[in-house]
This record gives structure tokens, sequence and C-alpha cells, in this order.
């Protein structure tokens, strides 16, 4: 028996001429493992809000079709009634976040359930240690990390226990362990009841699950388990999907077939191996050769720390000491509430040093307005909407051009071509806040790209965006950086560190514990006892005694052996 039946479903919001979701069809069993996946705006927030009844209770709009669960239809059934069967985790988290603590967050929807103290008691008491914040219980939520607040938006719901949770994008603003761990306990959820439909971009956690459906254009476009689509590398790109990077290598080998895909890395070496592939020290060694550079110092940074104010644990960066040189391409990494966004605050001045200083240029940060700065430092927030306030797209990336003073003619070329960049071009005239998560982080990205500044600095700037939308920043951000511009960039992506970023500082509880090159740090043994962790191919690299940060690096270092003996 079917939990969970959508029929013939579409849906057109209201003021929209094309369908956001159309003709979906397909089923979901108890104890499923779901995931849903396409290119960003392809109907799959949309349906995530159907399954719940959001849409067409609180979002109007064009309705029709069917959405059965145990055999009820839902479309008229109240809200807080499905709220008892599915929880949903929106991908704009912090939405759902209003309580003044931690406790109060998770006991809100309880006490909407009506459950007993004692009860409630022991689920807050459970689902903080599963997402590990259980030392965080009288934390204000304003105050936690990005990805501490996606864990506590989680925990919120997995209280509740829902038969079916629906997650929309919930490792976003997760560190790379953090998010192992969570795809860790969702299938252990389904091995003890719970139905999961989670949507995703990434390829590299959702080898165990059950089906994978793929949407594009509003569409279903395919669906089937993980070994009959996987291996579809560039259809995967196509719908906006990032192929595992194993089997990309794989594919260009001409050893991927469906009966032949490597579930762990270990199943990839032996198969390597097997067809007599190893990998050239010559090589090697050519690939690592460094290229020496006269370095023009930008930042210094000297005994930096920060408390904040009447919060636990409040001193968040312990004595940092490092130098930012011009044009670089510098990662900054670290587990969740590490200090990352809190360092980079203080090199625009949105956050003045508790003690130690910053030097800019030679001369005290401090000494410089926040306005001179504005012209050489653009900075794009992790949370889009901590950023964007204009009517229209068009007018949040004039804003900028304008207050720097840019002739008429530059502004409306830049607004064009920087439109096209971040493919935006069809909502120039819409209300930023009614794009999606992803279109607004790219509309963020675009009102500092445009303006071009000697410095860039990102937090998190991929979040929302589809695989073809991240390698269109990524490869803008790596053209800028080539021609000088100094790319500052903080990401829990590590294989966006590994193929883009030079050089790599981590975070730990507010110390630096690394501060050396890409290949250094993912050469490094402590990788994990950071918070950290290897991608896969890399992982893959070093079992053939190398690091390699990309499938063209792997490429390029293996040999095929002729001698059968090897």
């Amino acid at each position: 028996m079917h939990l969970l039946e959508i029929k013939d479903l579409s849906f057109t919001y209201q003021n929209s001429s094309s369908p956001a979701v159309k003709k979906i069809n397909f089923s979901v069993k108890e104890n499923e493992f779901i995931i849903l996946m396409g290119k960003s705006g392809a109907g799959k927030s949309t349906l995530a809000k159907c399954l719940t009844s959001i849409i067409p209770q609180f979002q109007k709009g064009n309705y029709s079709g069917k959405i059965t669960i145990e055999n009820q239809e839902i479309k008229n059934v109240p809200v807080y009634e499905i709220a008892q069967k599915i929880g949903l985790l929106l991908q704009d988290f912090e939405v759902q976040l209003f309580s003044t603590n931690v406790i109060l967050e998770i006991a809100f929807g309880l006490e909407n359930f009506s459950l007993a103290r004692a009860e409630m008691e022991k689920r807050i008491s459970e689902t903080l240690k599963t997402v590990g914040l259980e030392n965080y219980l009288n934390r204000d939520p304003l105050t936690l990390s990005g990805g501490e607040k996606q864990r506590l938006a989680l925990a919120s719901i997995l209280a509740l226990k829902p038969k079916i949770l629906i997650l929309d994008e919930p490792t976003t603003d997760l560190d790379p362990i953090g998010k192992k761990e969570i795809f860790a306990l969702l299938k252990n959820l389904t091995k003890q009841g719970l139905t999961i439909i989670v949507i995703d971009h990434e390829t590299d956690e959702i080898l165990n699950a059950d089906q994978i459906i793929i949407f594009n254009a509003s569409e279903i476009v395919s669906s089937g388990n993980v070994e009959q689509l996987i291996s579809q590398s560039e259809f995967l790109e196509k719908n906006g999907i990032r192929p595992a990077a194993i089997l990309t290598l794989f594919q260009k080998l001409n050893l991927l077939t469906q009966k032949n895909i490597p579930k762990t890395v270990n199943d990839a070496c032996h198969l390597l191996v097997e067809n007599s592939y190893q990998t050239s020290e010559e090589k090697y060694t050519l690939l690592t050769k460094e290229e020496k550079k006269e370095k023009n110092l930008l930042f210094q940074i000297k005994n930096l720390e920060f408390t904040y104010p009447n919060v636990p644990a409040g001193q968040i960066l312990k004595g940092l000491n490092f130098e930012i040189y011009a044009g670089e391409f510098l990662a900054i990494v670290g587990v969740n509430g590490s200090g990352k966004t809190t360092f980079i605050k203080h090199l625009n001045r949105l956050f003045t040093p508790t003690k130690g200083e910053i030097i800019y240029q030679n001369k005290n940060l401090k000494n410089y307005k926040i306005a001179e700065l504005a012209k050489d430092i653009g900075y794009v927030f992790q949370n889009p909407d901590n950023q964007i306030f204009a009517t229209t797209v068009k007018e949040e990336i004039v804003f900028g051009l304008k207050n720097l003073s840019f002739p008429h003619e530059e502004i409306e070329k830049g607004v064009k071509e920087v439109l096209k960049t971040v493919n935006l071009e069809g909502c120039k005239d819409k209300d930023p806040f009614i794009l999606t998560k992803g279109e607004k982080q790219r509309l963020s990205v675009a009102s500092v790209l445009v303006t071009q500044p000697k410095i860039i600095i990102l937090d998190e700037p991929t979040t929302g965006l589809d695989y073809l939308e991240l390698r269109s920043l990524m490869n803008l951000l790596k053209e800028l950086n080539q021609k000088g511009h100094t790319i500052i960039m903080v990401t829990h992506t590590m294989w966006l560190v590994a193929e883009y970023a030079k050089r790599a500082i981590v975070l730990k509880e507010g110390e630096i514990v690394f501060n050396g090159s890409v290949r250094q740090l993912f050469s490094e043994k402590n990788i994990e006892n950071w918070g950290l962790a290897l991608p896969p191919l890399i992982e893959l690299s070093q079992m053939f005694g190398k690091t390699l940060l990309s499938v063209d690096e792997f490429l390029f270092c293996l040999n095929k052996s002729t001698d059968p003996t090897v």
C-alpha cells in the first residue's frame, strides 16, 4: 500500500502565466527514502508546499489534481491536522525560527499538539542530542550560526514525530561532517518507520536512496533507482544536478555501466586497479610544481579577538594572526559556529574587533570610512534576505552602481550583463522578495559583482543554486580572480575549495588550526578532527599516494599499465 500518492497535480501561482508544477504523478511507500532533484525553479519546493497543503490553503493559485495520504485526500484537510502526519523543513529555514531560545523553539510545535510536559521534555532532550545542539538550550536562535539554525529547524520538526518528513535542501548550511551525520540520521529514521523526501542538488550522499525523481521546467522528466540515473552524467548536468566526481571520472575512462557503478571509494579503487590504472609520479611532480609569484600584502590580521556581548560562551574569535594577499583566492572553512562569518564581517567594518586590529593597505581598518571601503570591498551575505531591500530586481542591482557614481550608460550595460550572468534576465522587474531562495542568492551575488570591487567576500555563495548556476558563478569568480580580483569565500562545499581556491584557512572554536595551500589541506591527516571531510574523489586519489583535486587532475596523472602483473 502506498502511503502518499500524487495524481495529475498542477499548480500556477497567482499573477503567473506558467505553472510551477505540471501533471505530477508519483507514489511513495512507507519507509522509503526519496530524493527530488533538478534545476532551481523546476517546481520542487512548490511540490513540497502542496504536500503539506500550504498550497493551496495559504498560497493561492490555480490548483488541480489530487494528493492522498493514507487514502485521505488532503486538499481541504486543515494544515494543523496534516502537520501531525507530515513535517516540512523549508529551504529558507530561518523563516521557521521565531522563539527567544532553543528550548522554546522546539516546544512550540509540541505545545500546539497538546503533549504532556514530561513527554515534551523527553522529546526536546532527544532531538537536541540527535542534531548536536544539546549544549545550546538557552541560546537565542538569532545568535546561532547558519548551520546551527538549520539543525534547530530540523530538530523542531523531528520532535513532532511525523510519519513523513519533507526536507527542502536540509544541509545547505551544514559543515561536511554535519552533512554526513544528517544523511546517516535520515537513513536510520527510515529504518525506524519514517518516510523521507529530500530535495537536493548534490549526488555524493544519495547512493542509499530508494528512488530519485528529477524535475525540469515544472515537470518530472525522469524517475528510477540510483543505478538507473546516477551514471548518466550529461543528463544530470543538463538538469542542474552535479554528477558524483568519481562517476564522472569513470565515464571519461569508459569504465561506467549500470552494472558497474562503484558505490564506495574502495569499489572505485578496485575497479581502477583491475583495469590496470596507476598514477604517474612524473606527471604529479609537474602538476604540483608551484609557480612563485610576488605577493602584495592586502590585509594584516593582528591578535584579532571578538566577543558577542550578553551571550553565553560569547567569545567567538581568539587571537587570530595571519595575512591576506592581493589577487588570492582564499577559502575559509571550518565547522558550524567556528567563527567564519564573524571574521569576514570584520573585513568591511560590519563588526569591530573586541581586541586586536586589522591593517588594510598599511592603514588601520578602523580609520577608513565604510563608504571608502565599499568602493574596494564587495560583500555577499550568507542569507540573501539580509542584503535585499529594493522593490525590483533591477533597482537592487542599480543601487550600488549609483552610489559609486557610475555613468548612466555603464549602469545600463552592467545591469544587462550581470543579469545574463546570473540567469535572471526574465526577472528584472520582479519584486525580489517573491523570488526563490536560489534566485535571491543569485541576485545578492549580482548586486555585488556588478560593481567589480577589487575584493569580493562571499559567505556561502552557492546556497540554493543548482549545479549549472553554481558552475557559472564559480567560473565567473575564477575569471575575476585571474584578472587580479581578490576572492575570499566562506564555504562548507569542499569540492569547491579543491577546484577553485588556492589557499585555505581552517577555523575551529575561534582559532586558526590550518593556514596553507589547498593541496596541503587535503593532505592533512587531521582534517576530520577539524570537522571537515575529504571529497570522495580526493580520497580515491590518496589510495594511489597522490592528492588530486579534480577529475581533470586525476585524468592527467593516470596511466594504464601495459604490464599484466601491475
